[in-house]
This record gives C-alpha cells, sequence and structure tokens, in this order.
C-alpha cells in the first residue's frame, strides 16, 4: 500500500508543478477512496486545493463559501461537485463545508450520497436550519418520508417562524396524509406570509385534501373578500364546489377566473367540467386562438395541456372530432414529456408485488373484530369505481371514503424490498390502517375505500384486513382505456395514461396482476361488472351487498341523490344517477383508436 501511495503522491505533486493542480487533486480524491484517512493522501489533497484555489484549504469559512459559488455559476455542476468534495474530505468537522457539499450533491442528483453529509452537519451543529431543511427535502425525495418529516418538525419545534422548513414541512405532512398538521402547518405560513394569497389557497387544499370541503369553501370566500382578483383562488373554489355538486356556483368561479386571466388553461379546462359546449361558444374561438399562439419559453406545461384537454372537449360536445382528437392527443404528448413513463419499471414493481404478496409468502393475520371495517373497490381507472362507491354510500351504514392513499403509504413505511412481511409489519399496517378509518367522520360500521390502484397489492389486503370485502370493477378495456387517454389526471403518476401504446401495456399488466389475485385467492374478491351494474342495477347491487355482509337498502340504486362530495374525475356523471351508454362513447372516434381495437377486439355493440 505504501509503495502505492507513495507513487500517487509523486503523480500529484508532478500535476501541480505543471500546472494542473485539478488533475492532481482528482487523483488524490480517488485514492481518498479507498483510503480515506491517509494522512499523507490528505496533505497532498490540502496542496492541490490551495493551489487550485488560492485560499487556504482549512478552515472552510465565507471566503471558500464564495468560491465555491462562483465555481457554481461559471464551470457547472461537476466541476463544484469536485471542488467542494475536496472541501468536506479537508473540512470533516465543518457544518457549513459539509451542508454546502450536501447541497451540491442533491442538485446534481445524487440524494443518497448528500445525505450522510447533510446528517453529519446537522449533528455537528443541531441549529443549523438550512441543513435540516436540506436532509429533509433529501429524506423526502429518498421516499424516507417519517424520517423527513421528524427532521423538519424537529426544526419547527426549535424555529417555528423558519418559512424555508415550514414550506417543506407542510407538503410533506399532507402526502403522508397528516391533515390536521398539515392544514395548522400552512396556517401559520399563512400569518408569517400575510399579504400572499397563495399561503391562504394552500390552506383550502390540505383541507380539500382531508375531505373538508366545506371549510375549504369558507376558507377561499373568505379569501375572495381580500383578493377578489385571484383568479388561482378562484379556480380553487371553483372545483371545491365541483367535488359539493353546485355546479352553476362552479361555473360562475370559472368564468370569473377567465374574466380576469383570460388565457388561464386552468379555468378553461376546469370551465368545461361544468358545461357543454354549443357551436359558436365563443370561449371555443378564445382557445383556439391561445393553442394557435406561440408560447414564450416560460410558458407553463401544466397550463398549456390544460388548455388542449378543455378545448378537446369543447370541440367534442360541438361534434369536430377531428379537432377533438387533435387537441386531446397535443395535451397527451406535452403531459408524457412531463411524465417520463416507464412501463418496464411498472413490469418490476408489479412483479415484487406480486412476489411478496403471494399467499404463500410470509405471515397472515386472522381475522379480529373491529368497529369498523373497510370495502375496497379497485380495478383500473375508469372503470366505474366512483359509481359503485357512490350507490353503495348511500346505504346508512357505509361512509364513502373517498380515494384513501393510506395503504400505500403504510406500506411505503416498511422495508423497500421483494422480500414478504412478518406477522409485525402486517399488524403495523393493520392497525395503522384501521386508526385511519376511525378517524373518519360519523359512526357507519362500513368505510368504502375507492382508491382503484389498490389492485397493486390486493393480496396485501387478504394478508393485513382479512375482513375486508375486496370489488374488482370490470369494464370493456375499450371503453377503459379511451376513457383514462381523454382524461387529464392532476397527479403526475398516471403517467401510463399519455399514451395508447402505454395505455395497452398498462392494461396487459392489471389484467395479469389480477389473474395472478385470482389464482392466489380464489374466493378473495368479487368482480363487478360495470355494463351489467348500470343495465341491471339492482341485481347487481343486491348482489354486491350479499357479499359485503350488508342487506339490501333502495337508495342504493339512487347515487344521484347521495350529496357526499365526490373528488375524481367522475364527479360530474355521478350526479346523474346511474345511465347507459357512457362505454360506447369511444366508437366516434373510433377512426383514430386502432392501436385499442386491435388490440382487444372491438365490443359488440
Amino acid at each position: 500500500m505504501t509503495t502505492h501511495i507513495d507513487r500517487l503522491l509523486r503523480t500529484a505533486k508532478a500535476e501541480i508543478r505543471a500546472g494542473r493542480p485539478q488533475v492532481g487533486r482528482a487523483e488524490v480524491l480517488a485514492a481518498l477512496e479507498r483510503f480515506p484517512d491517509n494522512p499523507r493522501l490528505l496533505a497532498q489533497l490540502a496542496e492541490a486545493q490551495e493551489a487550485v484555489s488560492g485560499l487556504p484549504a482549512r478552515p472552510f469559512v465565507q471566503a471558500q463559501l464564495q468560491r465555491f459559488l462562483q465555481i457554481r455559476s461559471r464551470m457547472g455542476l461537476p466541476a463544484a461537485v469536485e471542488d467542494m468534495a475536496a472541501a468536506a474530505r479537508l473540512n470533516p468537522n465543518s457544518p457549513l463545508a459539509r451542508n454546502v457539499f450536501g447541497g451540491v450533491l442533491m442538485e446534481a442528483g445524487h440524494l443518497a450520497d448528500a445525505i450522510p453529509h447533510l446528517q453529519t452537519a446537522l449533528r455537528l451543529d443541531p441549529a443549523f436550519r438550512e441543513a435540516a431543511v436540506n436532509l429533509g427535502i433529501a429524506l423526502g425525495k429518498t421516499g424516507q418520508i417519517d424520517r423527513a418529516i421528524q427532521v423538519l418538525r424537529d426544526l419547527a419545534h426549535h424555529s417555528p417562524d423558519y418559512l424555508p422548513g415550514l414550506e417543506q414541512l407542510g407538503p410533506l405532512l399532507t402526502q403522508h396524509l397528516h391533515h390536521d398538521p398539515a392544514i395548522a402547518c400552512f396556517s401559520h405560513i399563512a400569518k408569517l406570509r400575510p399579504d400572499d394569497p397563495e399561503a391562504v389557497t394552500r390552506i383550502a387544499l390540505a383541507q380539500s385534501a382531508a375531505n373538508r370541503e366545506t371549510a375549504a369553501r369558507l376558507t377561499l370566500e373568505q379569501a375572495l373578500l381580500r383578493w377578489p382578483d385571484d383568479d388561482r383562488i378562484r379556480v380553487v373554489l371553483g372545483n371545491v364546489l365541483l367535488t359539493l355538486g353546485d355546479l352553476d356556483a362552479a361555473q360562475s368561479q370559472f368564468e370569473a377566473a377567465l374574466r380576469i386571466n383570460p388565457a388561464s388553461g386552468r379555468a378553461y379546462y376546469n370551465l368545461s367540467r361544468t358545461m357543454d359546449f354549443a357551436p359558436g361558444d365563443p370561449h371555443i374561438a378564445a382557445m383556439q386562438r391561445l393553442t394557435g399562439a406561440p408560447q414564450p419559453p416560460t410558458a407553463e406545461v401544466e397550463d398549456r395541456v390544460s388548455l388542449h384537454f378543455a378545448l378537446s372537449k369543447a370541440l367534442e360536445d360541438t361534434g369536430d372530432v377531428a379537432g377533438s382528437f387533435e387537441n386531446l392527443k397535443r395535451g397527451n404528448d406535452l403531459r408524457a414529456s412531463q411524465t417520463r413513463y416507464s412501463l418496464d419499471q411498472d413490469r418490476k414493481l408489479f412483479a415484487g408485488f406480486r412476489k411478496r404478496f403471494a399467499s404463500d409468502a410470509g405471515s397472515a393475520l386472522t381475522a379480529i373484530p373491529t368497529t369498523r371495517r373497510p370495502i375496497f373497490i379497485l380495478g383500473m381507472m375508469r372503470s366505474g369505481t366512483t359509481l359503485l362507491e357512490q350507490m353503495l354510500s348511500a346505504h346508512p351504514a357505509v361512509l364513502g371514503g373517498g380515494e384513501m392513499e393510506h395503504l400505500g403509504v403504510l406500506l411505503s413505511a416498511e422495508p423497500q424490498s421483494d422480500a414478504p412481511l412478518d406477522a409485525a409489519a402486517l399488524m403495523r399496517i393493520r392497525l395503522g390502517y384501521l386508526a385511519a378509518i376511525q378517524r373518519l367522520p360519523g359512526d357507519e360500521p362500513v368505510v368504502v375505500d375507492k382508491l382503484p390502484g389498490n389492485f397493486r397489492w390486493l393480496g396485501l389486503i387478504r394478508k393485513a384486513l382479512p375482513e375486508a370485502r375486496i370489488l374488482h370493477m370490470r369494464r370493456d378495456p375499450v371503453a377503459v382505456s379511451w376513457s383514462n387517454y381523454k382524461t387529464l389526471f392532476t397527479n403526475l403518476a398516471h403517467g401510463y395514461t399519455n399514451r395508447l401504446e402505454d395505455i395497452i401495456g398498462f392494461y396487459d399488466l392489471y389484467e395479469e396482476t389480477m389473474h395472478h389475485w385470482r389464482q392466489e385467492y380464489p374466493d378473495g374478491f368479487l368482480d363487478v361488472d360495470y355494463e351489467r351494474l348500470t343495465r341491471q342495477p339492482e341485481p347487481t347491487i343486491r348482489a354486491v351487498l350479499a357479499y359485503c355482509d350488508l342487506p339490501f337498502d333502495p337508495a342504493c340504486l339512487a347515487p344521484q341523490d347521495n350529496k357526499r362530495s365526490v373528488q375524481t374525475a367522475s364527479l360530474r356523471q355521478v350526479r346523474q344517477g346511474i345511465y347507459t351508454g357512457s362505454s360506447s362513447k369511444w366508437r366516434g372516434f373510433e377512426p383514430y383508436l386502432t392501436p385499442l381495437t386491435e388490440h382487444f377486439g372491438k365490443p359488440p355493440t
């Protein structure tokens, strides 16, 4: 080893004497990966660093920080990362150097490498607020949500008015379904930024995420008294009114938003959800002008996507199929550039789920009496899950919980691998889930969890919540695929919906997964056919209720009378009652849907 290090040192010195200290520094840094504590290598690194920078290698103070910022600005990330790698090696007990190095590693996308440096910075200086924020961000982006929340909560405890920390904490709390703390966090931000309407808007969004639409409506209406010309507030208020079923009031808010900001794609899209357009509607011409105009480089992609989806809906209403599909494709292509969806990645994920939650893998719990039990409605997006939930939640013994994400969040808190879960992990998931449905309002003994994507881990439900009833919605694959393609999902995780070929691949993956679960758990769930539900609602819902151990109630046949809030893309349809014909709407676009009809075959008329 000594001979090897001697050779490295001679080479590094030669590079410095030749006027190439960066080359010598890079060689010493590489050697320190193998021999991290070698004093001779560290001394040579200090010499190289001083030759490169013209500053003392130790300590890392403001002058060194300013120089780093200049390197980052003039020479880019790779040079900045190398410079800070040297500085952190030479100043291992400097919180500032560790935090700056962790920050530049994060910027370069090396999140896992950044975390130890940020943890060290915070250990060396527990009051280092910037390091705490950076660590919270890095942990959150690597899926360690619980740890990220804890770091940022500790920061909020010691520095309750430190806005950068609160700005990171609030969204993480919402993501992890800690609704009350999230609302409190956003409310505190609003107090610290009393002149910022966006801060108030985020309170309402957090309230809406907690299914507290009435409170969200009040928050936004009060905000409008102060900021009547804020189109963003009006769009969010309109969406809250939509979930509450007040389509006329929602439409009025979207129209008002467009008077304030005539170029708002979001306002146009949400307006299209409240109404059907007629030929000659001035909104159509306005949208066509906007989509035809060149966009500045700073144009927000999300707003542009919304505009294309809105115009597609308007042109479909007026019978312009070609124009409708053209805009739909343009909107989906833009969204696809945002999501960069990978079907291969989903194939690997689903294979892991099928292996991890197979009937003979790991442990399984036995049913234990509970005060509330769940019914899961799952399947493909746009398969009729909202209609079935609306029908079931009309039953006096059933509460509609909406698209609850608790199961996935609880699973993500467990070690991520293909290894089966043991009994202790299953019990943590079980108790966490039951606590979540227990916190929901009302006293109904049954809660419907209508999150279609729960089909991915159906085996987990069978193992952790054996008393649960699982309803699998089935619908014609062409109709489902078309409905997915023409729906603008706010969640970018549904990236497969933006290209017909990805929808086909994902649907096949879904079918393969459900076939696997049927083989693993032959009596584990009930298939519910959407077409039969709409054409023969009473016998179908009777069979569903019997499977769920519930008596028949005629209210289940009148979902349009169910006044609960609905947040899904079907919110307008379910207010119209049970109707047939939606599965044939794709036929008007048949010339554009050859990939679907060739792959799945045309369903009977």
